[in-house]
């Protein structure tokens, strides 16, 4: 993209007279300082072709997102999930939990990295050994309790549902049965 109507020849030409001024001695300094300014322009064109091309790409970025967002309703669908958490913050509040739970390892592991690469930079080669290693540590430590803590509800809702199921069985086997005999062996005694 040139934005100049001369090109550089034509200016070397018009201004030099050919290649005869070329010889003298004071024209040393005007040629430099015209090689300066032609890469100054061109410098300019390249910064002036960059900014255009990146505002191009940047309208089309944000013409597609929201075609996007249009075509699959994403505005839509944002605002009903908002109004049902508002309508069940104890759901919200749960999902908020959740949500901080099983990113808080990798937030440490994060933490972690950024102070590693702070150690490496500032020098501290030794520490940044030990806090990689602690760093992992605390993850693995933090996952295992996560996948524990899973674990153990997990487990605790699979033995209370199976045993109020087999309790409710129980229930409704002796409820048909027991209650009768029950009843009958109770009449026996009162007489």
């Amino acid at each position: 993209m040139v934005l100049r109507e001369r090109s550089d020849l034509e200016d070397d030409l018009s201004s030099d007279g050919g290649d005869q001024s070329r010889n003298t001695p004071s024209n040393g300094f005007r040629g430099r300082s015209r090689d300066i300014d032609r890469s100054q322009q061109n410098a300019e064109d390249l910064a002036r072709y960059l900014l255009e091309r990146a505002t191009l790409y940047w309208d089309l970025f944000i013409t597609v997102t929201n075609n996007l967002m249009d075509r699959f309703r994403v505005k839509e669908i944002a605002t009903a999930i908002y109004d049902g958490l508002r309508k069940y913050p104890l759901l919200a509040l749960s999902i908020a939990a959740v949500i901080f739970i099983l990113s808080l390892p990798f937030m440490i592991f994060v933490f972690f990295t950024l102070a590693t690469a702070i150690m490496t930079f500032t020098g501290f080669v030794l520490i940044e050994g030990t806090l990689i290693t602690v760093a992992s540590m605390l993850l693995i430590g933090v996952l295992i309790g996560v996948g524990c803590l899973l674990g153990t509800i997990g487990l605790v809702f699979l033995v209370g549902y199976f045993g109020i199921s087999k309790a409710y069985d129980w229930l409704d086997r002796w409820g048909d049965q027991g209650i009768r005999s029950f009843g009958t062996r109770h009449a026996r005694e009162e007489r």
